[in-house]
């Protein structure tokens, strides 16, 4: 079964305009148009590297957790009741 997100509505936050996520679309999508990049595919692309992200639009952002997470599962795997 595939986990993912459901879709959910953004809000503007006019009360912290710098954690204001449509404020934060808005500003990519005008850099993003200006710069001659490509607006289709997917805004939230996968990771590459330490530090960029794919310049496929078509790569989506997946959750991967990292080894702090994997071995806290491996463990809890092994206690008994959980």
């Amino acid at each position: 079964m595939p986990l993912g997100i459901a879709p959910f509505y953004l809000y503007a936050n006019v009360h912290k305009p710098w954690m204001c996520p449509v404020r934060a679309f808005a500003i990519w999508w005008l850099l993003a148009s200006q710069s001659d990049e490509r607006l289709d595919g997917f805004v939230f692309r996968k990771k590459v590297g330490s530090d960029g992200v794919s310049i496929n639009p078509m790569d989506a952002m997946v959750c991967q957790p990292d080894l702090v997470t994997a071995l806290m599962f491996q463990i809890i795997d092994k206690v008994p009741g959980f």
